[in-house]
């Protein structure tokens, strides 16, 4: 089949839809706030498989248990929610020890803060709740550094923002917050520049939600001060599938179980005094997202089965499955790639030729381009298939630092032989075997090349 060929079954390595619209939030954060004039709850429920509990205290020390005790499950505190005279703390399973540190004061803890960073831990949530700042740390994390600022007033924050941009380009916010008449921002870098955009608004922006969903971005957090919404968005490789639960005066713990039978985990938690008056609107945006949800996981499908179709070689029924999906999600250049590979390997070649140029169109890599040399190749426009097979050899040093797999080099081999260049035949050959030094056909076609060149001298 051939590792140019990409097989993503998987949700987390999905290209999602360009119009599909994942959410429209009312209310979404990746940590939780309050505000005195909060009323209502509502969730934020993501995609996910991990084991997640949630469990609500009167007072912070059981809330301290509470983190100490699920920590030594492998459980990590992945959100935390003052409302109504209780705290509301979510744990979520990790796949790995991490260790977790976190500070409740009055004041924000500015020196627990920086005793924590000289310790590689970086801070993961930020709440205000019953008379104090909490933040709390935790190591293994994605960012390289960070800084937090404080202010008085959202216009202070956001000049304070810009002139920390201006400084470095690559500090994105991950943490926003407001309690007792101050504002917390979190800045964090990866080391990598991620687009973001923040709004702030009388009424909350739904459109302008939308909008940048459009333009693939997420929902990084979501503030409310008693007086505006304020919604910051990043614009990431990938796009988080969410859904939203109705406000309502009540903590929505039946609302949530349901959620998560559906594999779906609270990203959010927010007691917010914002009342909804259009339940109707919100439970037409409910209906909307589980369309999307029940076509996000018809893709997933289609691609797993036409991965299982192509390597037991049923290459119609792969072509089928494919198609099916490139008509769910017309901008993935790796579903074009493997409607492609198929289509080719069953003999289609110029129907083939139109998929592959989509999917180069889209996004020009190592794979497709070995893909449309191979199919030049078989339409037999040799001198341009060697061109490709020339680009895909580049472009793979390029992605992975070195060429690791052997149908680089073999497939334009042959494509010099048709084209009498043997001597470059016999080069690709050999760097072929560097990678498979024990492939009998490898060999095989060397010593045969080999004996051509010796015969022509």
């Amino acid at each position: 089949m051939g590792r140019h060929v990409v097989i993503l079954p998987s949700y987390k390595h999905q290209n999602h839809r360009t119009m599909r619209i994942l959410s429209i939030i009312l209310i979404a954060i990746s940590i939780s706030f309050c505000s005195n004039a909060q009323k209502e709850w509502t969730a934020v429920m993501s995609y996910g498989t991990a084991a997640q509990v949630y469990d609500y205290f009167y007072s912070f020390a059981s809330v301290e248990n509470f983190i100490k005790e699920k920590a030594n499950k492998g459980q990590v505190i992945s959100d935390l929610e003052y409302g109504g005279g209780r705290w509301y703390a979510v744990a979520t399973q990790r796949s790995e020890d991490v260790y977790i540190k976190w500070e409740r004061n009055p004041s924000f803890p500015d020196e627990f803060i920086r005793r924590q960073w000289d310790l590689n831990k970086y801070i993961t949530c930020v709440t205000w709740g019953d008379g104090a700042w909490v933040v709390v740390m935790t190591d293994k994390t994605p960012y390289v550094k960070q800084k937090w600022i404080t202010r008085k007033t959202w216009d202070d924050l956001t000049t304070a923002i810009k002139a920390e941009w201006k400084k470095e380009p690559n500090y994105n916010i991950t943490q926003l917050a407001y309690g007792d008449g101050l504002w917390a921002v979190v800045l964090s870098s990866t080391g990598k520049y991620e687009a973001q955009s923040y709004k702030a608004s009388k009424e909350y922006p739904s459109s302008w939600i939308q909008s940048k969903y459009n333009e693939k971005y997420n929902i990084t957090s979501v503030e409310h001060d008693g007086d505006q919404w304020y919604v910051v968005m990043t614009k990431l490789a990938s796009q988080k599938s969410e859904t939203i639960l109705n406000p309502q005066a009540e903590f929505p713990k039946e609302k949530i179980r349901e959620q998560w039978n559906k594999d779906r985990r609270i990203s959010a938690l927010v007691y917010t005094g914002r009342r909804n008056d259009d339940d109707d609107a919100y439970s037409a945006l409910a209906a909307m997202l589980d369309d999307y949800d029940d076509d996000e996981k018809r893709l997933t499908q289609l691609k797993s089965d036409g991965s299982r179709y192509l390597s037991q070689k049923k290459y119609t029924d792969a072509i089928a499955k494919f198609k099916e999906a490139v008509n769910i999600e017309k901008n993935d250049h790796e579903l074009w790639n493997n409607l492609a590979w198929s289509r080719y390997l069953a003999g289609y070649c110029y129907s083939a030729l139109e998929d592959v140029n989509k999917s180069i169109a889209l996004k020009s890599n190592s794979y497709n381009n070995h893909t449309k040399g191979s199919i030049l190749k078989c339409i037999k426009n040799y001198n341009e298939a060697l061109t490709y097979f020339n680009e895909a050899v580049r472009l793979r040093r390029a992605e992975f630092g070195k060429v690791d797999d052997k149908i680089y080099y073999v497939d334009r081999a042959e494509t010099k032989i048709i084209l009498g260049n043997y001597s470059g035949a016999l080069d690709d050959f050999e760097l072929a075997l560097t990678i498979a030094p024990n492939d009998y056909d490898v060999k095989k076609r060397r010593d045969e090349v080999s004996r051509i060149l010796k015969n022509s001298n």
